[in-house]
């Protein structure tokens, strides 16, 4: 299951990702750049190599770049940290002691001018339960790190300016706006067909 979202969100269905970016607050959709493959594969690896991100494998046939694990926290602040970047759950009489992150990336060819780029999170938290066994548990991203990755390749390549495209928001979303004064609102409103 994991493999086919990544498959359809990896062909560039923009409008469905940012559907369930919007809903659910997990990876961002792809990105969509109007410049070369190449330039989108070294601009990636250029933004790793910035985050001291060392890459685990790559392969630019694939147009996939695949990190190794790097620590985001340790320590008694865990638990509160850890649901910064991911949804993590309450553990009863356990504990977080440690999170780590990595990305995978996939780079994919478009036509000659466009490229898309697809980042995804993979967070695990280290458990000690109430007994003090220790076990790695896989988190769901919240989308931050995916966020953060594709905001800096677009900095790099179009300048600081770069900004993610948000989804729009719902109808149920948005802002009501001010009320006019109570003396100049009515309280009744005629219907159809009401004089």
């Amino acid at each position: 299951m994991k493999r086919i979202r990544r498959a359809v969100l990896g062909f560039g269905f923009c409008a469905l990702s940012s559907l369930l970016w919007a809903q659910s607050g997990t990876a961002p959709p792809p990105l969509r750049v109007r410049i070369p493959f190449e330039a989108a594969w070294n601009g990636m690896r250029e933004v790793l190599t910035e985050r001291k991100l060392a890459v685990e494998s790559e392969d630019r046939g694939q147009g996939r770049i695949v990190t190794g694990y790097r620590e985001y926290i340790s320590g008694p602040l865990t638990q509160s940290y850890l649901s910064k970047i991911g949804q993590s759950q309450w553990l009863g009489g356990g504990q977080w002691l440690r999170a780590e992150y990595q990305f995978e990336v996939q780079v994919q060819f478009v036509e000659a001018a466009e490229t898309v780029v697809t980042v995804w999170a993979n967070i695990r938290a280290l458990n000690r339960d109430f007994l003090g066994k220790e076990t790695w548990v896989e988190v769901p991203s919240n989308g931050n790190r995916e966020e953060d990755l594709l905001t800096d390749f677009g900095k790099l390549l179009f300048g600081e300016l770069f900004e993610l495209d948000r989804p729009r928001k719902g109808y149920w979303e948005r802002d009501p706006g001010p009320l006019p004064p109570t003396g100049e609102r009515s309280t009744t409103a005629p219907g159809p067909g009401r004089p």
